[in-house]
């Protein structure tokens, strides 16, 4: 028994005996025209031709609503790190004849050990030479009853330096005193 299927043909909207229609005789086509044709207006936009728009890095930044709120909010962050980089002044750093000096130190067994680091711009003048370093005990009383250390180093003309010498002592709290000349430069400084 052969059974006998009847399709709707779709083009021409009749009823078709599909054991009479041959396998040469199906055409399969797809018109975009016609399909377009019924389509919308913003439908059929899209697939006029267009020229192709020239590639732009910003508008690829900024080209939807949470991409400029992202984009935006970088430019803040990193405005605001250079506004805190180069407009704040250097932490521990003090300038002393045309060197910026900072001073730490670490207690270690009944020893504080002090790091001294200067640093100077070649393109200013700055000072060369030799500086008397006094370290004090602790920084709030500094009469005789506190225990002083007195020593030399010699700043030279290289723009980076690194001095570490230990003393004898071992504070909560010391200064460090840099005298050139008649200048005098305090550093109170807390060992880790």
């Amino acid at each position: 028994m052969i059974e006998i299927k009847k399709t709707v043909d779709v083009v021409e909207n009749r009823l078709v005996d599909e054991s009479k229609v041959s396998e040469k005789d199906l055409v399969f086509y797809y018109s975009r025209a016609r399909r377009l044709a019924k389509a919308p207006p913003q439908v059929r936009a899209l697939y006029e031709n267009q020229p192709p728009k020239r590639f732009n890095i910003f508008r690829s930044l900024v080209d939807s609503k949470p991409k400029a709120f992202l984009f935006t909010a970088i430019i803040i962050m990193c405005l605001v790190i250079l506004f805190m980089t180069y407009l704040m002044p250097d932490s521990g750093k003090t300038d002393v004849m045309g060197n910026l000096v900072e001073v730490s130190a670490m207690r270690y067994s009944g020893s504080t050990f002090i790091v001294l680091k200067k640093s100077a711009d070649v393109k200013k003048s700055f000072y060369t030479g030799l500086v008397d370093v006094i370290v004090y005990s602790d920084s709030s009383d500094l009469r005789e009853t506190a225990r002083k250390t007195t020593m030399q180093i010699v700043w030279t003309d290289l723009p980076q330096e690194e001095f570490r010498f230990s003393v004898p002592f071992e504070n909560s709290q010391i200064l460090v005193s840099l005298q050139i000349g008649a200048d005098v430069a305090n550093f109170t400084v807390n060992p880790e």
